[in-house]
């Protein structure tokens, strides 16, 4: 017998005795039955799992540990491809052959040779001279020798940054002569345009002339 039905019957005997001697007078207690050791073993252990079940019992949990997740490494950048201008005899062997290739456009080219002719001529003396100068559709170039490369960068300071040319241009040496003079090729672009360019790539081999 469960311990709740023994409880339960307990107090029913109890008050229906006590009931019961109010009601009828003196009453003596009905005597219990003995109950044996194994009954009272089992209500015990019944009664302690109903306290164990019935009662929630607090369980120490371990908090989870605080990790925070690296942030993902950012992609490495693609660096950007090389140009052929930053490859100055390189360039300039490009520069030639897309001179080369282009058309004469008389209406265009007249005009920018001779101011060309007329700049360029400002600024060379004894030591600097203009060897030759053409100009096609969308580009020119001109060619230059001078005495060292103190002449050459002499001929640069009073050229190249006073307004000489509106569009883009490239200058460079190029190789020496003879008598040890410095060699000079100058590109020069069509207002509003660029300077033609593309990516340097391992194949292409350097101008001969450096």
């Amino acid at each position: 017998m469960k311990l709740g039905a023994i409880l339960a019957s307990g107090l029913l005997l109890l008050g229906g005795g006590w009931l019961i001697g109010h009601a009828g007078g003196r009453a003596r207690p009905r005597p219990q039955p003995q109950r044996q050791p194994q009954d009272e073993d089992v209500a015990l252990r019944e009664a302690t799992q109903r306290r164990v079940i019935g009662v929630p019992i607090p369980v120490a949990v371990a908090a989870p540990p605080n990790v925070v997740a690296a942030a993902p490494a950012p992609p490495a950048a693609t660096p950007a491809p090389r140009r052929l201008s930053s490859d100055a005899p390189r360039y300039r062997s490009f520069l030639r052959d897309a001179f080369a290739r282009e058309r004469v456009d008389p209406s265009w080219s007249q005009a920018s040779q001779q101011r060309l002719q007329v700049g360029l001529g400002k600024g060379t003396d004894t030591r600097s001279r203009l060897e030759s100068i053409d100009c096609r559709s969308s580009l020119c170039m001109a060619e230059l020798v001078h005495d060292g490369d103190t002449s050459y960068w002499g001929f640069v300071g009073r050229t190249v940054h006073v307004g000489l040319w509106d569009g883009p241009a490239f200058f460079s040496k190029d190789g020496s002569t003879a008598e040890g003079g410095t060699k000079m090729v100058m590109f020069f672009g069509r207002d509003g345009t660029e300077l033609p360019d593309a990516e340097l790539t391992d194949e292409m081999q350097p101008d001969p002339a450096q």
